[in-house]
């Protein structure tokens, strides 16, 4: 976000806290704010003796009605109109006027009425608007929540793709973890002599097994039958126990059609993280490891220390 787009989003939620404090006040007290506030500012410039005392009254009006709404600004009006009557009138007594004073009272009170229609009016329409725009808000807030899903989630095995990777990278630089790449023995085999739709009910089962070993938010599918797990501030032991964990999980998912229960071969590293290129080179020696379990003979775990290559000098 833009620093004009963030000066935008705060006046808009400073003007949207005006109306929902309108809106948690009760009328009663918006009716006994809007008449105190009004009344005072009538004693005030009678008191005074102030000029032009419709200017002030009339502030108050307004402030009212765009503070507190149509209630706010109808009571501030009754006020108004009060003082009227009783500034024009012989002997302030608010019925009898010289002919003068009664055709200021009868412009006072049209300029009245129509300022305060005017303002509830607009008020009103802004108080719909800000609903509008809030109820736009919360629709953009879902879409947004959607389109992050959609980007960053394997739909076929609910972790996370390899997008949500490249976004993920930066919070493991600097940290010890454990970085770990495996795929499903025989997949193939399975996908093409099973069906895919198995194929895929296997997957599904992989991506909701990593997730309660290793959490959601460090389980990757990599592309195909390959998962990479990428795992902060684990021991060495843990890890491990947690690899054996996932083991006996698969071991008791059974494949329609198929005999034999799925198993997995995996490869891993670990190690602390400086800069981006150690989790390349992380990932890429979780790689090779996995190839070894494989040509160790499937369904086999192993992992070693990452160590670092050098990184050649830009020229």
């Amino acid at each position: 976000m833009t620093e004009n787009e963030r000066d935008e989003a705060a006046k808009l939620l400073t003007v949207n806290w005006f109306n929902d404090f309108e809106e948690r006040l009760p009328i009663s007290v918006r009716i006994l704010i809007s008449f105190s506030m009004e009344l005072l500012l009538a004693v005030i410039v009678y008191s005074f003796h102030i000029s032009y005392p419709n200017m002030i009254l009339v502030t108050g009006l307004v402030a009212s009605s765009a503070l507190l709404g149509m209630y706010g600004g109808v009571t501030a009006a009754i006020v108004m109109l009060a003082y009227t009557f009783f500034f024009f009138s012989s002997n302030h007594d608010f019925v009898t006027f010289e002919a003068v004073n009664r055709q200021k009272v009868i412009v006072s009170t049209i300029g009245i009425l129509a300022i305060t229609g005017t303002v509830c009016f607009l008020k009103r329409e802004e108080n719909d608007a800000f609903r509008r725009i809030k109820l736009y808000m919360e629709m953009l807030k879902k879409d947004n929540e959607l389109l992050e899903e959609a980007t960053t989630v394997d739909p076929l095995t609910g972790i996370r793709n390899r997008f949500s990777l490249r976004r993920d990278y930066d919070q493991y630089i600097g940290k010890s973890i454990h970085v770990m790449m495996m795929d499903l023995d025989n997949f193939k085999q399975i996908n093409d002599t099973c069906g895919h739709d198995v194929g895929d009910s296997l997957l599904k089962d992989t991506g909701k097994l990593l997730s309660e070993c290793f959490g959601n938010q460090y389980s990757y599918r990599y592309g195909g039958d390959e998962f990479l797990i990428i795992q902060p501030d684990i021991s060495e032991a843990a890890f491990a126990e947690e690899c054996r964990k996932l083991q006996k999980c698969m071991g008791r998912i059974s494949i329609s059609g198929h005999s034999e229960h799925p198993h997995f071969s995996a490869g891993y590293v670990y190690g602390k993280t400086t800069e981006h290129d150690n989790l390349r080179q992380m990932i890429k020696q979780a790689d090779e490891q996995l190839y070894t379990s494989k040509n160790a003979g499937k369904d086999k775990v192993q992992g070693t220390v990452f160590h670092a290559a050098a990184i050649p000098a830009s020229h």
